[in-house]
């Protein structure tokens, strides 16, 4: 799939920032990475490409970021297209604020009150990068 997410890319990187990375080839993504190394992580990777683009993110949901780009943009170099449940990384958060027993059902009853659908793709739950602005910005209002 083409790359179609705008973002301010200008900005200077350090070898300590904080984001997720996607790398082009023939305009179109061939993987989606996240990093807590800035582009140290991203030279790694070894692979011919165009160009690279970075969306910087928080670090207490750069998993869920990852995993929401990855089901969108379903690139060619991702082994586990769909990784961990973004259900589970969003379940992990909110047992911050409401403790261990946090089920499924909570997590869905959580999206659902914050106004958030999931979609399914291929049978696996997806949220939209965009929404998970909504959901970052509940919960991080909510344990503050």
């Amino acid at each position: 799939m083409k790359f179609i997410d705008q973002e301010d890319f200008s900005a200077k990187l350090t070898s300590q920032q904080i984001f997720i990375y996607f790398i082009i080839r023939n305009n179109e993504v061939i993987y989606v990475g996240q990093t807590y190394a800035g582009m140290t992580r991203v030279y790694q990777h070894m692979m011919p490409c165009d160009e690279i683009k970075i969306i910087y993110k928080s670090r207490d949901f750069l998993g869920a970021w990852e995993t929401s780009y990855i089901t969108k943009y379903r690139p060619e170099y991702n082994k586990n297209i769909y990784g961990e449940s973004i259900l589970k990384l969003i379940r992990n958060k909110l047992r911050d604020l409401y403790g261990p027993e946090m089920s499924m059902t909570d997590v869905k009853k959580f999206l659902k009150s914050i106004a958030v659908e999931i979609l399914y793709e291929d049978g696996f739950p997806y949220v939209p990068p965009s929404e998970l602005d909504i959901i970052e910005s509940a919960i991080t209002h909510y344990i503050s």
